[in-house]
């Protein structure tokens, strides 16, 4: 059947709109309005709450930006999956995109606010679309935590921490995407997007170190801090087919940048007990941290296809960049002179940063495709050129360079097989080269927390990863039984880790260096299956995840092996219009074994325990109930925490057209959620 709508159902409008207030000064607002034409699509979207409704949901994603919620074939970097390469701008939250599914996870209280407009604009040879997106997010966390660190010789310390942070992030993000088809041969895609942060915060924290359960020193922290941010990635991609079939080229170019402007006011108070002299007991620290910096990448790509015959195709392509990064830090001490605030440089921990990485990949790849068969095999060579000059002292304008060339051989094969009947195989061996993250190549000491004490590292070299993965998917539409299996084996070399240092005050140093013989690798399973087909479903899932992680605690090497284990069970009842019934448990455990301390080898569970019940009584009245019981363990440290959570709605809808409800719902009703985190990693349980 060919099925085509008629032009008078092309264009008209919808929206919702969601208004809510309770207890506790607690209230939210969520709308959005949609109107559209064959050609044109124009959307709002608004939300402000104080109920830790942060971000957008995904179906509001997709109503929001129409046709452009998902483009395909907008990469700009040629080539196999080896050339995947990614430019970490900062925080989580500084990304140039709408994040749909994102918010504040559920961490501290929050009050959110966002708006958006979006604009489409499709015909068969023109696609525009462009939206401009602003949240922001004020939040206020208290935290406890537990911490005990492990060190050689079967010494260890414990760490409890009681803080506060109050925050605000505000983010404008505009974004333009225009494609043009200019003839049946030549297409023109232009992408823009751009993002505009204002943050600030302040942390407050008390913190107490202890050995062998006797307190030995202290640690006051009172920070504020503010940071402006301006982010842009653009990029220009040009294809054009050739009048033979089969044979194409294409050709990219892009420029990304990333500026920020920061502040830091660090002010605390830290008593060592076993000081070594007066003016050592107690160290008092106020500075001032102002930091600049700029980060430039310029890159391009070429690509060119040739079919050899109807079944084999000739792929080869060049990707380069140039990323340039410009850092200027000064650290100032805070000091009162005639009853004022007066400041002076410190200029040991006070830098200058200049660092350009140059990147050059040549490969060709041979592809194999016929009859839902598809194969392919490349090799592909890699350049990088590292350049940096630094000034360690700003007094004595005492200089650091860095220069550092790295060139690897990247082989990538990988297998794609449709065996019908909704059955599909895959399979990869791909070896992928990463450049050190911009911050970790600063040589920048950052003593916001005077207790861990972090500096960059200018030497370090790209990292080598080698991933082998593979698959079978299955779907049977007639019983409605799906089947998913997957590993993945991945093994670093010149990977970069986390080197710790440890004085005997409890200070701990940190600094990225590379290191070899790390690995991760396991295998997944997803099984579903219906008890009673349209009434009962099942969908049982499992996974193993194996890894070894190497760094240096005080000059000896610590391998951390960890082994995770984790299965869960979903079962789907809707045995009845009026009634529907979900229940799923996923139980987690992870082993943690140190090398360097055996005795604090130990075992977390972190299970989870939910139900989602919902019941339609006559007159449009509904009834929901949902219950979350969360378990963490750690029977090594005594830990044992058991969360109950339940939510329960009723709710009616109302009007003659059925499109209104009116809603009272609970949230909390045992007054007992709390974030609480595990795990198990470096030399340190949490």
């Amino acid at each position: 059947m060919n099925l085509e709508l008629k032009e008078s159902f092309k264009k008209g409008g919808f929206g919702k709109a969601t208004v809510g207030a309770g207890t506790d000064q607690r209230a939210e607002f969520k709308g959005n309005y949609n109107k559209f034409d064959a050609k044109q699509q124009f959307a709002f979207i608004g939300n402000i709450n104080n109920t830790n409704q942060g971000g957008i949901s995904w179906d509001d994603y997709q109503d929001f930006k129409g046709s452009s919620a998902f483009n395909w074939g907008d990469d700009a970097d040629f080539g196999f999956s080896g050339g995947r390469r990614f430019v970490y701008f900062g925080d989580e939250d500084e990304g140039v995109s709408i994040s749909p599914g994102g918010g504040n996870r559920n961490r501290g209280f929050s009050s959110n606010g966002s708006a958006g407009l979006n604009y489409n604009y499709d015909t068969k040879k023109t696609k525009f679309t462009s939206s401009y997106y602003y949240n922001q997010v004020r939040s206020l966390m208290d935290s406890y935590a537990f911490r005990r660190t492990f060190l050689q010789n079967n010494e260890s310390f414990d760490t409890k921490d009681t803080s506060n942070r109050t925050s605000f992030s505000g983010n404008h993000r505009a974004n333009l995407r225009f494609q043009k088809e200019i003839d049946s041969l030549n297409t023109l895609i232009v992408i823009s997007n751009s993002r505009f942060t204002d943050a600030n915060n302040t942390y407050g924290s008390n913190q107490y170190f202890y050995r062998n359960n006797l307190f030995r020193s202290g640690t006051e922290i009172d920070n504020i801090g503010g940071k402006n941010s301006f982010g842009t990635v653009n990029s220009v991609i040009y294809r054009h087919k050739f009048r033979k079939k089969g044979r194409s080229f294409a050709i990219s170019a892009g420029y990304n940048m990333n500026q920020g402007d920061a502040n830091a006011r660090q002010v605390s108070l830290n008593n060592f007990l076993n000081a070594t002299s007066v003016n050592d007991a107690i160290r008092n620290i106020r500075q001032l941290n102002t930091t600049n910096s700029t980060t430039n990448l310029y890159k391009g790509s070429l690509l060119f296809v040739e079919p050899l015959n109807k079944k084999f195709f000739l792929e080869t392509f060049y990707n380069t960049s140039l990323q340039s990064s410009k850092v200027n830090r000064d650290v100032d001490s805070i000091y009162i002179k005639n009853e004022k605030e007066a400041y002076s440089i410190v200029n040991e921990l006070s830098r200058n940063y200049l660092n350009e990485i140059t990147y050059n990949r040549v490969g060709t790849s041979l592809r194999y495709s016929s009859k839902g068969l598809n194969l392919s095999g490349g090799l592909a060579w890699q350049h990088y050129n590292l350049k940096g000059e630094f000034i360690n002292n700003k007094l004595t304008q005492q200089k650091g360079i860095v220069s550092r060339d790295f060139s690897a051989f990247a082989p990538n094969v990988s297998l794609n097989y449709d065996l019908k009947n909704n059955r599909y195989l895959y399979a990869e061996y791909n070896v992928g080269v990463q450049e050190p993250n911009i911050r970790d190549l600063q040589p920048i000491v950052d003593n916001s927390n005077p207790r861990y004490i972090s500096e960059g590292n200018p030497d370090l070299l790209p990292q080598v990863t080698k991933t082998v993965s593979g698959g079978f998917n299955k779907f049977d539409p007639a019983t409605f039984i799906n089947l998913y299996i997957n590993f993945n084996f991945d093994s670093y070399t010149n990977q970069v880790v986390y080197n710790q240092t440890v004085d005997d005050n409890f200070i701990t140093r940190t600094k990225p260096v590379n290191i070899s013989g790390g690995w991760s690798a396991g295998p997944y399973l997803g099984f579903g299956f219906p008890l009673k087909k349209t009434k009962a479903t099942m969908n049982v899932n499992s996974s193993i995840f194996y890894s070894k992680n190497l760094s240096y605690i005080n000059g000896i090497l610590n391998n951390t092996n960890n082994d995770n284990y984790n299965i869960g069970v979903r079962l789907d009842l809707t045995p009845l219009d009026w009634f529907t019934f979900y229940a799923n448990a996923n139980f987690g455990i992870s082993n943690t074994k140190y090398s360097i301390n055996s005795e604090q080898n130990q075992q977390v569970f972190n299970n989870n325990f939910g139900g989602d019940m919902n019941i339609k009584f006559p007159k449009g009245i509904y009834f929901n109930t949902k219950f979350n019981y969360r378990v963490y363990k750690n029977e090594r440290f005594g830990f044992d925490q058991k969360i109950p959570l339940m939510n329960m709605s009723v709710y009616k809808v109302v009007g003659k057209a059925q499109k209104a409800e009116i809603r009272f719902t609970a949230y909390d009703i045992f007054k007992r959620n709390l974030g609480i985190t595990q795990s198990a990693n470096q030399n340190f349980v949490s």
